[in-house]
């Protein structure tokens, strides 16, 4: 069962799956607010009869089922009330020194968005993952921002109803920009964090600061990170009035990630004003006639969600040895 996303089955045939290639069982989605503490207790209830010789075992494999569980959860809006099962898994996993397995699930829960209080938990075990101080540093604001205006204003960028005033979010995002920049040098995470503050400045109408910091961040070997890079200088110099300097960002964007509607379609545009119809026809008619998988526009406000897919399957090979 752990070698694909569940339909979510019945708790207990989920947490009872000792072999991780049976297909999974159709069920009706048992409610959310009762699901969480079943699950806890059928799970302790397995660990506690499995022979010593198996209850590690089982109880990684129950590790991995929560993450899936929870990523089920948070793609159909089930009750948050799982994250206490979550929760649950990292105190359990605290009880020892750290691992490898730990340090990977962590890692995951970062990537399912599970909340500051578990980041605090993974970055107090392994202070030394920069990704985990990536995280620290993207408060909502960082993460959720995606739209193609400038000059929005604090309050608007911050979208929080405790942040009532410019004054107050403008002293928010200081300490999210201080954080970002902190992380320029790192070598797994320095790209992103100057993306993630580019964007910010973007939008605060500082384009010039902006400018320095996405131009830094197209330098990137992740074509997601490249792609969004020169999407945003783009804008960037379509709100300076640039347009040939626009044209070359989201030809730049576009060849970084085909794949992104995002690029293609401003690319299109761009092509279109500068009298070059037939080359904005075919593009922006390529963009449109696939599903727009993984374009980095969409996933940037996902966080490291994007890494999900391969933390699973590194998790479930730890299991399965």
């Amino acid at each position: 069962m752990l070698d694909q996303v569940w339909a979510l089955p019945d708790t207990v045939t989920l947490i009872q799956a000792t072999d991780p290639r049976k297909p999974p069982r159709e069920a009706a989605e048992p409610p959310f607010t009762l699901f969480a503490g079943v699950f806890t207790n059928v799970a302790q209830d397995w660990l506690r009869e499995a022979p010593a010789e198996k209850r590690a075992g089982r109880f990684l494999r129950t590790a991995v089922a929560v993450l899936d569980v929870e990523d089920y959860r948070r793609l159909r809006g089930g009750s948050d009330r799982f994250l206490s099962v979550v929760e649950w898994i990292c105190q359990e996993l605290r009880r020892s020194e750290p691992t490898p397995f730990e340090h990977l699930w962590h890692l995951g829960a970062i990537a399912l968005g599970v909340g500051d209080e578990h980041l605090s938990h993974a970055a107090g075990r392994f202070p030394k993952e920069a990704r985990f101080a990536l995280a620290q540093a993207m408060t909502e604001q960082a993460t959720r921002i995606a739209m193609n205006r400038a000059g929005i204003s604090p309050v608007q960028l911050v979208r929080r109803i405790d942040v009532l005033t410019d004054r107050a979010a403008l002293s928010l995002l200081a300490t999210t920009l201080a954080g970002l920049d902190a992380l320029a040098d790192e070598p797994s995470v320095g790209f992103e964090g100057r993306l993630r503050a580019g964007i910010i400045r973007f939008h605060l109408s500082r384009f010039q600061d902006s400018l320095r910091d996405l131009s830094a961040a197209s330098g990137s070997p992740d074509p997601f990170i490249r792609a969004l890079a020169h999407l945003y200088r783009g804008l960037t110099f379509d709100h300076l009035h640039q347009a040939s300097d626009a044209l070359s960002a989201y030809q730049a964007a576009y060849d970084a990630f085909p794949a992104g509607q995002s690029a293609a379609l401003r690319l299109a545009a761009a092509l279109f004003l500068e009298g070059r119809r037939d080359e904005a026809t075919e593009i922006a008619s390529r963009a449109t006639r696939y599903p727009a998988t993984g374009d980095p526009w969409n996933m940037y406000g996902w966080g490291d969600y994007r890494f999900w897919d391969g933390y699973r399957t590194r998790l479930r090979a730890m299991v399965d040895r």
